[in-house]
């Protein structure tokens, strides 16, 4: 890539451009954590979730470990700085992990340890939130251990930067993000490799430039509902652009996700508390895991594609008014 408006691709062929939208996401460094290849087991992508599956399946009971790493920040291109992109995967992991247990007659001899880089675990979400999600957390009796950064992982055993360690048979790890090659090597970025864009999401120096996404330095947390008002937003700010009409949406950035916790039971968080707002709201039980398995069926029959807008504009309205 290069900010001669032009696109050098791997088979060295180029392509001009008069605008350009990079959405080219986030890289997990599954390498910065020395013993993972070895140990350790993710379920960021197509190749470690199965991995992690066929461990899981295997396992006999023990101890089990799970947390994310700590991930750096620019201080100039990132405004606001989670230890963690994003924990969303960790609770999904440790609820489904414990309902997976005791459907199997193993939790009574397992223990289920999770360990945050930061000073509280989903960061990312308000108090209301909290109140709601710690209890079920105590009920489960899944222990959390804050301001843990992992330096590396042995066979039975996690070891953190405080010299303090954990014993376990089996390490679920969500690891550091950093910034695509491609972007760091182009100069656009900063030295993460991230993307610092304006509310527009257009590059400040290069304007012919917009910036949607994980790559982008201001998508926090690591969101893909982040990523798709950033998509909105790059879009209107395009038309303005080419077409002088229309005007360009505002960035309202808001945590929304769906967690699955085993069974019928699954928790929906929807936040804007990381960002000013006053908006924190959990919906429990059997209907947030039939939102999410709606969800689920749409994207796999679809291959992809979100649903109807105006369905989650619904589903938001309807949070808001019974809260």
């Amino acid at each position: 890539m290069s900010v001669k408006s032009r696109v050098t691709l791997k088979n060295g062929s180029r392509i001009n451009y008069d605008y350009l939208v990079i959405a080219a996401g986030a890289v997990k460094d599954y390498a910065a954590i020395p013993g993972f290849r070895e140990y350790g087991y993710s379920v960021c992508d197509d190749y470690q979730a199965p991995r992690m599956w066929e461990a899981i399946q295997n396992f006999k009971g023990g101890n089990i470990v799970i947390g994310a790493a700590k991930t750096r920040w620019d201080e100039k291109s990132t405004d606001i700085k989670l230890d963690a992109p994003c924990e969303g995967p960790i609770g999904e992991i440790m609820f489904m992990l414990d309902f997976y247990l005791r459907e199997h007659d193993l939790r009574e001899i397992s223990t289920i340890t999770v360990f945050t880089p930061g000073k509280i675990f989903f960061d990312d979400v308000g108090p209301k939130i909290h109140k709601k999600i710690e209890p079920l957390i105590v009920k489960k009796d899944i222990k959390v251990v804050y301001e843990k950064v992992i330096c590396r992982i042995e066979m039975k055993s996690v070891h953190f930067e405080d010299g303090t360690e954990l014993p376990s048979d089996l390490t679920l790890v969500i690891p550091p993000y950093t910034g695509p090659d491609v972007i760091k090597e182009s100069g656009i970025g900063d030295q993460y490799g991230f993307i610092r864009t304006d509310k527009s999401m257009r590059h400040p120096v290069y304007k012919n430039i917009f910036v949607v996404g994980d790559c982008n330095a201001n998508s926090m947390p690591k969101l893909g509902h982040i990523a798709t008002i950033q998509a909105d937003v790059a879009a209107s700010s395009f038309i303005k652009e080419i077409t002088g009409e229309g005007e360009v949406m505002e960035f309202k950035p808001e945590v929304f996700c769906i967690m699955n916790r085993g069974g019928s039971e699954a928790t929906l968080i929807l936040s804007d508390t990381l960002f000013g707002g006053k908006v924190d709201i959990t919906l429990n039980g059997p209907l947030a895991h039939i939102m999410k398995w709606g969800f689920d069926v749409y994207s796999y029959y679809t291959r992809g594609k979100l649903p109807p807008e105006f369905i989650q504009n619904s589903l938001e309205k309807m949070l808001k008014e019974f809260k």
